[in-house]
């Protein structure tokens, strides 16, 4: 399956998105502006005054309406689009970037080298900040790395995935928000901070240790790390779409509690604990 698309097929919806904050924040502007000009009496009479007062509080309330409605829009669209195998993903060069994240990246690219990867490409997802992913394969070892990029923020996030002959995939991931939603009897998650690129892979590599190594079950693997970061994606969207009223069954309580517990946990310590159970069992 091809992973690789043309600029059409993105998503229009979420291009759409993309160009919503803007003019929300206009709304809200102008709706406190109304607000802060009835309330000194600009406007002279106290009738005109409750007017204006009555329509900044409209524009306000209709700027919170459509804001949740954005982050409602953006969730729902990321996981539509991943369960359908990540049409609108695309192959792009490195994206441009400042000083201080360009140095981060070079420090990455160095430490994934030196433990025996070699790059495999850029893509972009159509998601709501346009990530950049910078595919990475191992030479001698059937694991894949990727980093992760955010334009908005400026940030990377590492990701270390292997997938097992008998279907489980491993992710070790250094972006906490990972673990906030419970994943797929298969696919397990651990993520932690503030680690070395070498820390990291040690990390990973002690969780691959719990896996049984057997023969495939005659499955078509994936190809490749883009195949591979389109196939974990599309297995949680999937888990996630079995549930009729998934989109509104939004529990950020439970999912920062999930958050606090699990960072750091490797994945021997979540099956003594009862956070997950392995599958083969």
């Amino acid at each position: 399956m091809s992973t690789t698309t043309e600029r059409h097929r993105r998503s229009r919806l979420m291009r759409l998105l993309r160009s919503s904050p803007g003019p929300l924040l206009l709304l809200c502007a102008a709706g406190g502006v109304l607000m802060g000009f009835a309330t000194t009496g600009g406007a002279g009479t106290g009738e005109w005054n409750q007017l204006l007062w009555g329509a900044g509080t409209s524009m306000l309330a209709l700027g919170g309406v459509l804001f949740i409605t954005l982050l409602w829009g953006a969730v729902y669209l990321n996981v539509v689009e991943a369960s359908r195998g990540m049409p609108g993903l695309r192959s792009v060069e490195e994206p441009t970037m400042a000083p201080e994240p360009a140095a981060k990246l070079r420090a990455l690219n160095r430490a994934l080298s030196g433990l025996g990867f070699r790059h495999d490409g850029w893509f972009s997802l159509d998601d709501f900040d346009e990530t950049h992913v910078s595919a990475w394969k191992h030479d001698s070892h059937p694991a894949a790395a990727f980093v992760l990029y955010f334009p908005m923020g400026g940030i990377f996030r590492l990701r270390f995935v292997r997938r097992f002959p008998n279907g489980g995939i491993l992710v070790s991931s250094t972006r906490l928000t990972d673990l906030a939603i419970a994943p797929p009897q298969g696919l397990y998650v651990q993520a932690r901070n503030k680690t070395s690129v070498e820390e990291f892979w040690a990390w990973h590599l002690e969780g691959e240790s719990l896996f049984p190594i057997g023969p495939p079950e005659g499955d078509n693997p994936p190809a490749g790390p883009r195949e591979l970061f389109v196939e974990v994606a599309a297995r949680w969207a999937r888990h996630r779409q079995r549930d009729r009223t998934w989109l509104l069954a939004v529990e950020p309580v439970e999912e920062c509690w999930r958050i606090y517990w699990l960072r750091g946990m490797p994945l021997r310590r979540q099956f003594e604990r009862g956070w997950t159970t392995p599958f083969w069992r």
